[in-house]
C-alpha cells in the first residue's frame, strides 16, 4: 500500500494513529530514561559529596515525579533540564570558587595512589 498510493495511506486513520502512538511511547519512554539517570546520578553525588544534600534529594524527588507521572503532565519535559542547568551551574560555581576537592592530592596526603587503594 505504501509503495502504490502513499497519499491514500497518508490518509488513512492509520498512519495518524501510529504515529501518534510512537511519539507517545517515545515521549513517555524518554522522560522515565531521564529520571533513572537523575536517580543514578544523585546517588553517585550522594556518596561522593559532590553536590549538597539538599540538591541530592531535590533531584531524587524530581526524579520520582518524571517516573510516576512522564505523559500526564505538560510541563515534565521541562524538569530534566532545569536539573541539568542546576547541577551544571552548581559544578561551574564551585570550580570558580576553587571549593572544589583535588582526589589525587587528597589521596597522597592519606598515603594512597590517586587511583585508590587498589591501583598500585
Amino acid at each position: 500500500m505504501l509503495g502504490n498510493a502513499p497519499e491514500a495511506l497518508v490518509k488513512s486513520g492509520a498512519y495518524g494513529l501510529g504515529r501518534a502512538q510512537i511519539y507517545q511511547t517515545s515521549h513517555v519512554y524518554a522522560m522515565r530514561m531521564a529520571g533513572v539517570f537523575m536517580i543514578t546520578t544523585c546517588t553517585l553525588g550522594l556518596r561522593t559529596r559532590i553536590f549538597p544534600h539538599w540538591m541530592t534529594f531535590l533531584g531524587y524527588a524530581l526524579a520520582a515525579i518524571l517516573l510516576l507521572s512522564a505523559g500526564t503532565i505538560d510541563w515534565i519535559p521541562f524538569v530534566f533540564p532545569l536539573w541539568v542547568l542546576l547541577i551544571s551551574v552548581h559544578i561551574l560555581l564551585d570550580s570558580y570558587r576553587g571549593q572544589h576537592v583535588d582526589w589525587a592530592e587528597g589521596a597522597r596526603a592519606q598515603g594512597q595512589p590517586p587511583g585508590g587503594p587498589h591501583r598500585s
